[in-house]
């Protein structure tokens, strides 16, 4: 009987750790605000110990994972950030050796890349949409030449 007892206790209690640690469905969508989609960059989702990736595709959609896209993630309050948010722009030619390129250039707001900065975040519960409405870097925003003092 004891032993039957203490069996049944350990698989409850696995039950329980195993139902705790279930992922869940975050995906969105991220849009400057005339409705455009950002469809360059990552968004990032960090709680501290958890860190989740959704790679945006070409209409602004992402889904949350935190080895691949679409896996979903933990449930808990996330700080998010989106990065690589960049498209190579002619406005800004880069002389090589190798020939001249255009520089990658932001297409958000700085604010965005860092968690601290992002005025961002999402609580995740269950199957969640977290749309994110970003803004477009200041008018007087000029990307850092590489080599250039």
């Amino acid at each position: 009987m004891k032993r039957r007892l203490l069996f049944l206790s350990l698989l409850l209690c696995c039950l329980i750790v195993v139902g705790c640690g279930k992922n869940v469905k975050v995906s969105g969508k991220v849009s400057f605000s005339d409705g455009t989609p950002l469809d360059v960059g990552k968004v990032c989702f960090s709680d501290g110990t958890i860190m989740a990736y959704g790679k945006i595709d070409t209409n602004g959609t992402y889904t949350m994972g935190m080895t691949k896209d679409g896996e979903g993630i933990p449930p808990g309050t996330y700080k998010v950030s989106i990065v690589d948010a960049k498209k190579p722009d002619s406005k800004y030619m880069v002389k090589s050796e190798e020939g001249d390129y255009p520089l990658d250039v932001t297409l958000i707001h700085l604010k965005y890349s860092n968690p601290n900065t992002s005025e961002l975040e999402c609580v995740v519960n269950g199957a969640t949409t977290y749309d994110i409405p970003v803004e477009a870097p200041p008018s007087d925003y000029r990307p850092t030449i590489p080599g250039a003092d």
